[in-house]
């Protein structure tokens, strides 16, 4: 999952206008107006779009530049699942073929949980960017909107977690590492992968999915109704990575706490084995890579009902 690309990733420069708008706008005819409408649909970034409107106010396509201004600016909430927790086996069963030394099965109790359906997508994580004047991640020349965020570090993830509860009034965070798992499988049954046995169809990777992310959504979900946490883009978790499995597993770690953060459900970039459900990897918490984004979690109240259904695996 972690794995560094053989070309550096690109920073993605704000390009700040100076002068009057009226004296840039004399300079957009037809063609410049065009060219630079192609650039802020392309990037997709706040900053884009501004500088739209700034050489062109009355452009062509001004009133949609502001419409979209407007949308990415704001605050997103994502679609939670609420989740009903109970005990489960963490880990790979000794009798799988590619465990690994630090996937000890062990018995893991967790509480009533929320996790979000989709990962973080370059479109919320865009209204972030330009509510908090932060540089915009680069998106490999993929495209944003539904595309998942990459190229975002665990301290970016959590920045993000932070702003979107503060902004909303309503926490969320990155989930535990022991939530993530059992949300994988499907509210803690022995899936070898996030969904089933196999990878394929649900999982985004290397033998699949012709070398980069896919929209998010766009596989299969798993039994929660839980999309893309096999594959697509590796996941952080706010849990510290701990090879002996010593209960970081169920706890979030501090911002100013040292040790590297656990990442989890492999990419679009791995083989078929780094998807499993006991995966694990661990990362610096400025560490940032074209295969690795987020989702968010939250914590419920017992017997909290979404859209007037209970908890998934359970009722009250």
């Amino acid at each position: 999952m972690f794995q560094v690309p053989m070309f550096a990733v690109a920073a993605v420069a704000v390009l700040l206008f100076v002068g009057t708008a009226p004296a840039m706008a004399a300079v957009c005819g037809p063609d410049v107006d065009e060219a630079r409408w192609q650039t802020a649909q392309v990037e997709g970034t706040p900053a884009r779009l501004r500088d739209y409107l700034t050489a062109c106010p009355k452009g062509r396509h001004a009133g949609q530049a502001r419409a979209r201004l407007a949308r990415v600016s704001e605050p997103w909430e994502p679609e939670m699942v609420a989740v009903r927790g109970r005990c489960f086996q963490m880990g790979s069963d000794k009798n799988d073929a590619a465990r690994e030394k630090d996937e000890r099965q062990h018995e893991v109790c967790i509480k009533d949980f929320e996790i979000a359906r989709h990962e973080v997508t370059f479109d919320e994580y865009d209204r972030f960017v330009a509510a908090t004047g932060r540089e915009p991640p680069y998106d490999e020349g993929w495209g944003r909107g539904r595309q998942p965020v990459i190229n975002v570090t665990w301290e970016d993830a959590t920045a993000y977690a932070t702003w979107l509860g503060r902004t909303t009034g309503r926490p969320y965070r990155l989930p535990t590492e022991a939530e993530w798992e059992f949300a994988c499988r499907s509210g803690g049954q022995s899936q070898r992968y996030c969904g089933a046995e196999r990878a394929n169809p649900y999982g985004c990777y290397a033998d699949n999915c012709r070398g980069r992310a896919h929209l998010v959504g766009s596989r299969p979900a798993n039994g929660l109704g839980i999309h893309d946490m096999s594959g697509n883009v590796g996941e952080w978790t706010c849990s510290i990575y701990d090879p002996r499995y010593r209960g970081s597993e169920t706890r979030c770690a501090k911002v100013s706490e040292p040790g590297s953060r656990v990442g989890r459900g492999g990419s679009w970039l791995d083989a078929e084995e780094y998807l499993r459900a006991a995966s694990r990897d661990g990362g610096h918490t400025k560490f940032r890579a074209i295969t690795l984004g987020f989702r968010l979690a939250g914590d419920v109240e017992p017997c909290l009902r979404m859209a007037g259904k209970p908890p998934v695996g359970g009722s009250c």
